[in-house]
């Protein structure tokens, strides 16, 4: 048999139109763009608002498909605590997953209860609140809500102290 060859990867360009290779360039840099908008907290907000949609989706829409049980598992499992977790100080990345599917199972089993001791259970209803959070709260994780969550809460805050500090000078 004969030893296979590694050759060195070409620099050229594919023979490709210039006007199509300069589209492509541009959409590469939209998409890096749009990839540097997230920032430091990464693509889970995304993940998570698709994984919502998913899950309504294979629920509701095409009940039908083979993957919904693999769809509902990682969304129940997973989602609803990531996207709480998500507002929390950074951690590790295996900590915010076992946080995450402890936070998502406790989340889901208080619920049940719930709705089972006030006597209205209702699964679609309660898969639909967990959507809501799930959404809610990814939402709030995106980079440009949360810097103006945040800027509004300072704000806040210090108008708080300073109505504080100048009730406290004037007793």
């Amino acid at each position: 048999m004969a030893p296979i060859r590694v050759g060195r990867v070409s620099s050229r360009r594919p023979h490709v139109p210039e006007q199509l290779w300069d589209d492509v360039l541009a959409g590469s840099e939209l998409v890096a763009r749009g990839l540097r908008a997230l920032g430091a907290r990464g693509a889970w907000p995304p993940v998570l608002i698709a994984s919502a949609l998913a899950v309504a989706l294979t629920t509701w829409a095409w009940t039908a498909l083979p993957l919904r049980p693999a769809v509902t598992t990682w969304f129940l499992l997973v989602c609803p605590g990531m996207a709480l977790v998500r507002l929390l100080p950074p951690r590790d990345r295996l900590l915010s997953l076992v946080l995450a599917a402890a936070l998502s199972l406790t989340l889901e089993t208080l619920l049940a209860e719930m709705t089972l001791l006030a006597g209205v259970w209702s699964p679609g209803a309660l898969l639909t609140l967990l959507i809501v959070v799930t959404v809610a709260a990814s939402v709030m994780d995106l980079p440009s809500v949360r810097h103006h969550v945040e800027s509004a809460a300072a704000t806040g805050w210090s108008r708080i102290a300073v109505r504080e500090s100048t009730e406290d000078g004037a007793t």
